[in-house]
């Protein structure tokens, strides 16, 4: 398992559990701030 499969799979646990656990309208801005922050991660790299 490569290292950026290993952390997709951990943002995708963390998206799964903030549904969960969140009520609706904040896991999505929870989860709508993960994906921002993946993108900017992913601009920096």
């Amino acid at each position: 398992v490569s290292e950026s499969d290993f952390s997709r799979n951990q943002d995708r646990n963390c998206m799964s559990i903030a549904a969960k656990f969140l009520p609706g309208e904040t896991s999505r801005l929870y989860i709508s701030s993960i994906a921002k922050h993946q993108l900017e991660s992913i601009k920096t790299q």
